[in-house]
């Protein structure tokens, strides 16, 4: 292989490389999403437990 050959080869693999990483990284920003969402969820659900607790505390006081 002369120079050329070889400096295209790493230009290719470089390329591989970095497609690579951009997909990787499309996929990490994809579960970082849906994990956020979760959270969001499970958020909200504790929120609405908090307030439905609260009120069966309220309702269940008498004097």
């Amino acid at each position: 292989m002369n120079n050329e050959q070889i400096y295209q080869r790493m230009i290719r693999d470089l390329g591989k490389r970095i497609a690579t990483s951009e997909i990787e990284k499309a996929e990490s920003y994809a579960l970082l999403e849906q994990a956020q969402h979760h959270i969001n969820e499970l958020l909200n659900q504790v929120d609405e437990l908090k307030k439905g607790g609260e009120k069966k505390d309220e309702g269940g006081v008498t004097e």
